[in-house]
């Protein structure tokens, strides 16, 4: 409760009064001044009473551990979006789905925000703090001549979901010269392609990679195929991604929660807690 609240209690209590707002039984029994005092700890009572979180509805991945991870609702990204916004009194609704679906809910209206935005997206308001950073590399598994992204075009390229509108030029008109090119939704079938030599190389985050990489060859430790080790190409500069927010007001809400988020050192920290995690559980 605030400071103000006890002059706010006065002079709504006052209000009551003057307005003539004592119970009728009550009049004969209780003074003025006494009926005051019971209406200004009511108010005093009522002002103190948590209020109820709004809902902001946020579109995210259904495919990207360890930064969304839809089956227990958490992950890097999550955690610091829902940090920020309980900061704020604000309660996060997730909508998961592919990066286009994302998309359709965020322009439709049916989420009030996006988990993965460009910095100064059309028609968006973006946090002025990235949520997540990724390192997008090419991945393969034999030695392949990938000095820059114009290479792709030699090999079969699979590509996270909307990458051709996310990742930088020459990207997008190279893979048209692929032999042949997809995107996945789903991004574990993404890795399976890729170990099933359906793909020459991928395109994907490298610790997503090694989320998914790791989940398959523990689901089937004896088979050779997962025991080849990935070689990673640095073809891309790091993608920084923030939340897109189609009401600027909720987007600085939000950037208020985000550096009180930052100021306290919890922003690094959920990263740091993730990361140490993958050091105990996932391939190196």
């Amino acid at each position: 409760m605030s400071v103000s609240a006890p002059k706010k209690a006065d002079a709504i209590a006052s209000a009551m009064i003057k307005a003539g707002f004592i119970p009728a039984f009550l009049c004969p029994f209780i003074s003025t001044q006494d009926a005051f005092m019971m209406l200004r700890a009511l108010v005093m009572l009522l002002l103190s009473a948590p209020v109820a979180a709004d809902s902001v509805v946020f579109a995210a991945g259904n495919s990207m551990p360890p930064y969304v991870i839809p089956g227990t609702q958490n992950g890097i990204a999550l955690e610091r979006v829902r940090a920020a916004l309980t900061l704020q009194n604000l309660q996060l609704q997730v909508l998961f789905g592919s990066n286009s679906e994302n998309l359709t809910a965020f322009q439709s209206g049916a989420a009030d925000a996006i988990l993965i935005a460009i910095k100064d997206s059309p028609e968006t308001y973006t946090s002025s703090q990235p949520i997540m950073t990724l390192r997008n590399v090419a991945i393969s598994l034999k030695p392949r001549t990938l000095q820059q992204i114009s290479d792709l075009a030699r090999y079969r390229v699979g590509a996270f979901s909307l990458a051709s509108q996310l990742l930088p030029q020459p990207f997008a008109e190279t893979v048209q010269r692929s032999p042949s090119y997809k995107e996945y939704p789903r991004q574990i079938e993404q890795v399976r392609a890729l170990f099933a030599n359906e793909q020459d190389v991928l395109i994907m985050e490298r610790t997503i990679f090694r989320y998914f990489f790791s989940q398959l060859r523990q689901q089937d430790p004896a088979n050779p195929v997962y025991q080849q080790p990935p070689i990673y190409y640095e073809l891309f500069p790091h993608s920084r991604y923030f939340a897109g927010f189609r009401d600027p007001q909720l987007r600085d809400q939000f950037d208020l929660g985000l550096q009180q988020l930052q100021r306290q050192g919890d922003y690094d920290a959920i990263r740091t807690r993730y990361e140490q995690l993958m050091d105990d559980y996932l391939l190196r």
